[in-house]
């Protein structure tokens, strides 16, 4: 028995692509492969269309160098290099100025209008009202949704702990009225708008609603320290150019005219510290310096009266020229040290009693007072009735004169303090192109949609035809041994 030899195509390994072959079959699955295509494009145009647009608010903060002497590490120049616009940067989107921001606008409320699914909310958006308080069409049975022109306003919210950040519904009713309800359906809150409502576990003040009777709104309240987070983080700011001391501040939003007041809020705020900041010391000396002053005043009128009392009981009303002399050097003396007390209080405050500062001024004031004990003793020389008058025409003069000065610096501390200007300020207030969003990108969205669709329609040809398991060509059959003996042509 003789065996047959194999054939020459099973030895044979085509590791090669047939390109015509898989050309041909992409020519033949065309109608398919542009289907697909077509299909995926129509997405991408229907996505870029319906899709809600994101608006980009943005301002100009000005960081203006700070006057007066540098400081002692500014001389040495061992303070490591730290960019003046970073610090302000991250005071700026600290929670002092965007918490207040988003207390003073409300911003932890949020209010959304029901749209009809899918299209709704681009017929609400392509709207426009010809005139105040107008709404938009809407088909018969449908007005639970918003169809262009609805708006609502709260200024209040309250709810139980518990209900944060849950969805509310609320409903407009008829005769300018409203219906809050849970999450689960039940009325919370019923009442009227502008009229502040409050119940044992809610809440509300409704300012402004337009809309017809049976629009819904969802209202969510989440909780302030939340809400500051979020905006802290959509909150962007980088310096124009290094060492610039020009800040781009950004905000992107939904709404357009709310990202603008929202980021003027917020660089108003910021530029109001920083005022408040510079004119801290100022307005601290000044409270000092008002609550001396009743006291120095009382302290000169009991002054007045004990001179005027005891020269009436003894008849004498003039002192003699020595007298005088030791009068005018103590009364000298006593405003000294008055004025450099006042400094000492002021500076316990700000220093520790260790500071070069405070150990200088606690030298001044022992010389002061090494001075007055000297003049004392002179006084103690004098007669008795001269003695007793000095003591009290010194106690009127330094009180009048410290008076005098306590008022002079209130004027001052208080002129400074009104004048005094930030080292920032605003160069372009908040502002946002409404004709011009910065997403979606329409056009890079249709783009990559259609390369897409015709990638995977592409790639689901070629691997449904790897995975075909019948037989196009002759040669395949002759490669496991079997002879071929005739083919029947392809015809349409």
């Amino acid at each position: 028995m003789t065996t047959m030899p194999r054939p020459i195509y099973e030895t044979k390994e085509d590791k090669d692509i047939d390109l015509a072959h898989l050309f041909d079959t992409f020519l033949n699955n065309r109608a398919l492969i542009l289907t697909i295509t077509g299909f995926f494009a129509a997405l991408g145009v229907a996505y870029a269309l319906l899709a809600t647009p994101v608006y980009l608010a943005s301002a100009m903060i000005q960081i203006q160098a700070k006057g007066g002497l540098p400081s002692l590490t500014d001389v040495v120049g061992t303070a490591p290099a730290v960019s003046p616009a970073q610090t302000e940067i991250a005071l700026l989107k600290s929670r002092s100025v965007v918490g207040g921001a988003v207390e003073d606008l409300n911003l932890d409320i949020i209010i959304e209008p029901h749209h009809f699914p899918v299209v709704g909310g681009y017929i609400f958006r392509r709207f426009e009202p010809t005139e105040e308080g107008e709404l938009g069409w809407y088909p018969e049975g449908f007005e639970s949704y918003a169809w262009g022109g609805e708006s609502l306003r709260v200024t209040q919210l309250i709810v139980p702990d518990k209900m944060h950040g849950e969805e509310l519904t609320l409903e407009a009713a008829e005769n300018n009225g409203f219906i809050l309800r849970d999450p689960e359906g039940e009325v919370v809150v019923q009442g009227v708008v502008g009229e502040p409502i409050e119940t044992p576990d809610y809440g509300i003040t409704v300012a402004e609603l337009n809309a017809r009777p049976g629009t819904t709104f969802t209202v969510i309240k989440n909780r302030t320290y939340a809400t500051t987070e979020d905006y802290q983080n959509r909150l962007n700011a980088g310096e124009r150019g290094k060492q610039s001391g020009i800040l781009n501040v950004t905000l992107e939003g939904t709404d357009p005219e709310k990202a603008v007041t929202v980021l003027e809020a917020v660089a108003q705020r910021y530029v109001d510290q920083n005022i408040a900041r510079n004119a801290a010391e100022a307005t601290q000396s000044l409270e000092f310096l008002s609550e001396q002053v009743p006291e120095v005043r009382k302290k000169l009128d009991a002054a007045q009266t004990a001179l005027n009392e005891f020269q009436t009981g003894n008849r004498s009303v003039d002192i003699s020229a020595e007298t005088q002399s030791v009068l005018d050097r103590i009364v000298d003396l006593e405003s000294q040290i008055s004025e450099q007390n006042l400094k000492r209080t002021e500076m316990e405050s700000r220093f520790t009693r260790q500071h070069p500062n405070f150990q200088a001024l606690m030298n001044q004031i022992n010389q002061l007072q090494a001075q007055k004990t000297e003049l004392e003793k002179q006084i103690g020389t004098l007669p008795s009735t001269q003695q007793e008058l000095l003591r009290l025409n010194r106690d009127v003069e330094v009180s009048s004169e410290t008076y005098s000065m306590l008022l002079n610096k209130t004027q001052e501390l208080d002129i400074i303090r009104a004048g005094t200007v930030g080292n920032v300020r605003i160069v372009d207030h908040a502002a946002a192109d409404i004709d011009e969003p910065i997403k979606p990108n329409k056009p890079l969205i249709v783009i990559v949609a259609t390369l897409l669709g015709g990638i995977l329609a592409v790639a689901f040809v070629y691997v449904r035809e790897a995975l075909k398991r019948g037989v196009e060509n002759p040669e395949e059959i002759e490669r496991v041994g079997i002879p071929v003996y005739a083919a029947i042509p392809f015809s349409e």
